[in-house]
């Protein structure tokens, strides 16, 4: 179904990076659904939307390894927490 280069984009990046937003619901039902499915099609989807913007400005795709390490490097600095500390000016 997918062509994720699977060395760099593992179950666990899929899950934690792009959990499905009924994943509550999909693990509670009988059977359960597959959640992975879902974060994928919501991975390929990212890319595809990315890549295509970066065609249209002329620019060359981002393969999924530089997506994973772009991903990975923005923990901590994209997502807000309740409790913000001011910056520490140098």
């Amino acid at each position: 179904m997918s062509n994720i280069d699977k060395r760099y984009i593992t179950e666990d990046f899929l899950l934690d990076h792009f959990p499905s937003p009924d994943r509550f619901q999909e693990l509670a039902s009988n059977p359960k659904e597959s959640t992975l499915a879902v974060s994928e099609e919501r991975y390929i989807m990212f890319r595809n939307n990315l890549n295509q913007e970066r065609a249209r400005s002329g620019k060359p795709p981002l393969s999924d390894s530089d997506l994973a390490e772009i991903i990975k490097h923005e923990k901590g600095y994209l997502e807000i927490k309740e409790g913000l500390k001011p910056n520490q000016h140098l």
